[in-house]
This record gives C-alpha cells, sequence and structure tokens, in this order.
C-alpha cells in the first residue's frame, strides 16, 4: 500500500506525519489542518497560521533535523524561544514545497529521534542526568555546563537528537554492576531503556549515604575534594560541568559514586580482610558492601570524616596545663583575694591582660 497521500498543489502528507500528530506532539496541526488539507479545504496560508500553534519545543526538533539533513548540525540553535516558530516558518514559506518539506522534516524525526516519553525520568534529576552524561563524556569533553539546567538541558537535546551517538558510544562505559538489564526492542528506545533499569537498580543506596547532609557545606566541600583528590580521581565530568551550588555538588558526588561497581571484588576483599579482625561482628552488611568498590570508597570516606570530626573535637576540648606547686599557691591565693574559683580566674585574667596587650576583639 503507497505510505503517500496526495492533497492539494501537488504537495503530500504520508502516514508518517499523520502518526507524528497523532503523538499529540504537533495535535494542532493534525486536528486543525491535516485533515482539511486532504478535503482540499485549506490553502497554504492556513497551513502556516497553524504552524504558529506548535510549541517552542516543537519547533526546534525540526529546525534541528534540517539542519542535520542539510549537515549543519553543528550551527547554534539555541535562540530565543519565540524564534523557533518563526525560523521554521520562514524556512517553509521560502521552500519551493513547503508541504512536502514539512512533510519529510516530520517523518525524519519520527525515525530518528528519541521519543519525549523517554525523557522524563531523569529531566528533573540532575544526578541521573550527570551519570548519563558521563557514559558519553568523550563526546562532551569540548564543552562546559554552569549548574543544573545547563547540564539537564544538553544531555535532553543530546538523547532527543542524537540517540544514534548514544546508543553506538555508552555501552564501553556503563559501569560494572551487579544489575545489568539487557533488552529487545526497537533501536531509539530499548537502549536507554536498558540504561535507566540498570542504573535505578544498582546506584548508590540512600541509606548508605545518610551520614552526608548536603545542608553541612563545610561536609560537601571536604567529600568533594576527598572524591577529587590525585589518588583518588573519582569525580565526574571534571572540566565539563561546573557545580552551581551546594546541592548542584552533592548530586554531582552521589552520581560520581553510582559510577563504581557493585559488584564484589577479590581485590577489594583482600584489602578489606586486614581490617576484618577490628569490624564488628554485627555490622556483616557494612562488610559484605565494603567488598565491593564503591562500598570499599564510601567505607573509607565516612572514616575519614568521622575521623577528621573527632580531631576537631579534640581540639575543641579544654587546655590543659601544668602548674608549678609554687604558682598552684599562688593562684589559690589569688583566687581566694577575688572572690572566684581558679579556673575563673585564671580566665578573667587571660582575657585583662590580653585587653591590656592586643586590644578587645570585640
Amino acid at each position: 500500500m503507497d505510505r503517500q497521500v496526495t492533497v492539494m498543489n501537488n504537495d503530500i502528507f504520508d502516514e508518517a506525519s499523520v502518526r507524528y500528530a497523532n503523538s499529540q506532539l504537533l495535535r494542532y496541526v493534525a486536528d486543525e489542518y491535516i485533515k482539511d488539507v486532504r478535503r482540499n479545504r485549506r490553502s497554504i496560508e492556513d497551513f502556516f497560521l497553524a504552524l504558529k500553534k506548535l510549541s517552542n519545543h516543537d519547533a526546534k526538533s525540526l529546525l534541528y533535523v534540517k539542519n542535520f539533513l542539510e549537515n549543519k548540525s553543528w550551527e547554534n540553535i539555541s535562540f530565543d524561544s519565540d524564534d523557533y516558530k518563526s525560523l521554521l516558518i520562514d524556512y517553509l514559506r521560502n521552500h519551493q514545497a513547503p508541504l512536502r518539506e514539512y512533510n519529510d522534516l516530520i517523518y525524519y524525526k519520527i525515525e530518528n529521534h528519541l521519543p519525549e516519553d523517554y525523557l522524563g525520568w531523569f529531566k528533573n534529576d540532575l544526578r541521573s542526568s550527570i551519570f548519563l552524561a558521563s557514559l558519553v563524556e568523550g563526546l562532551l569533553e569540548r564543552e562546559a555546563f554552569k549548574g543544573r539546567s545547563e547540564l539537564i538541558a544538553e544531555i535532553s537535546d543530546y538523547l532527543r537528537y542524537d540517540i544514534h551517538m548514544f546508543n553506538s558510544y555508552y555501552s564501553e562505559y556503563l559501569p560494572d554492576y551487579e544489575r545489568i538489564d539487557f533488552r529487545r526492542g526497537e533501536w531509539r528506545t530499548v537502549h536507554i531503556l536498558s540504561v535507566k533499569n540498570s542504573y535505578l537498580k544498582n546506584r548508590t543506596d540512600e541509606k548508605d549515604m545518610k551520614w552526608l547532609n548536603v545542608s553541612n557545606k563545610e561536609q560537601i566541600e571536604w567529600a568533594y575534594n576527598y572524591l577529587d583528590n590525585v589518588k583518588r580521581p573519582y569525580i565526574i565530568l571534571r572540566d565539563i560541568f561546573f557545580p552551581d551550588c551546594v546541592r548542584d555538588k552533592y548530586d554531582l558526588i552521589l552520581a560520581s559514586l553510582d559510577r563504581l561497581s557493585n559488584r564484589e571484588n577479590s581485590d577489594v576483599r583482600c584489602l578489606e580482610l586486614a581490617s576484618s579482625f577490628k569490624a564488628n561482628p554485627k555490622d556483616e552488611d557494612t562488610q559484605s558492601k565494603g567488598n565491593t568498590e564503591r562500598g570499599h570508597v564510601i567505607k573509607n570516606m565516612k572514616k575519614a570524616w568521622e575521623t577528621l570530626n573527632q580531631d576537631s573535637s579534640n581540639s575543641k576540648a579544654k587546655l590543659v596545663l601544668t602548674i608549678s606547686d609554687k604558682n598552684r599557691k599562688r593562684l589559690h591565693a589569688l583566687a581566694k583575694n577575688a572572690k572566684q574559683t581558679p579556673n575563673k580566674f585564671i580566665n578573667s585574667a587571660i582575657e585583662d591582660t590580653y585587653n591590656q596587650i592586643l586590644g578587645s576583639d570585640e
């Protein structure tokens, strides 16, 4: 059966156009124009009026297709939102066969672009977006993204328009996870679904990271620097993604841990055996997770933070001074004369002397 349907002025809409319209991405054009064009009830000007009802996103995607087909996909397509529809309409108005060209753009989009429904799971999740970007990090190394909005927009557009590139590249950089989701299906959607399921089932358990407080700026900075150490280059998207706030950096830390293998590793297990005698026998789950690369890193990271905190607490403890017997007697005599305890007298004396010599620090 011929997939092409002839309409006025020798232009055509084929089944691809109808499928695209029925997907509700271009429902205004479908409902208000395509049916009437088939019945010869509308003019070419009605077509351009209908295009004004496109969403900015739909217009942008069709402009991207046009650029790609003209080998101009490198061109900057980041305009103000209102510009996309105007640019698309201008392009089609100047084309010798606008309806045919519009039909071809839609058909290419259907056959080659990732449907919007497959982007929703990470569009408001910076952590997941960072992980996805890390799978094509080599293709993004010339780029730089500041903050969550830029990074999420970039990986969304990359998957939306260049899913074929992602499909050819990601598998080499997928972590060695305990559970990998393999499936069969349509080439545009099957790989992103596999990545989604594999990632969500294997990413770092939030229970293991309760000790990391997103509201503690000092701790988040410390954790970032710990993972970004020369000896521990675990931070991903270095020189590509630049966090804009503490929350961005927190999500980057978690995404970087997500990249580490959660499969039990004999080499890591050997490292853990040395400290196994010191471990709490009730803490079997922690010991088991410590046998994975991720568990080993998290365990050492948490221990380093607790040690640092303990050292900090000790440094704030009361200062113990040694006083000779002679001066101890003098201290008690002075304190008695001032009607104060020895401890209070010493602190008062230090404060007075400090103010006389260095001046008040208030």
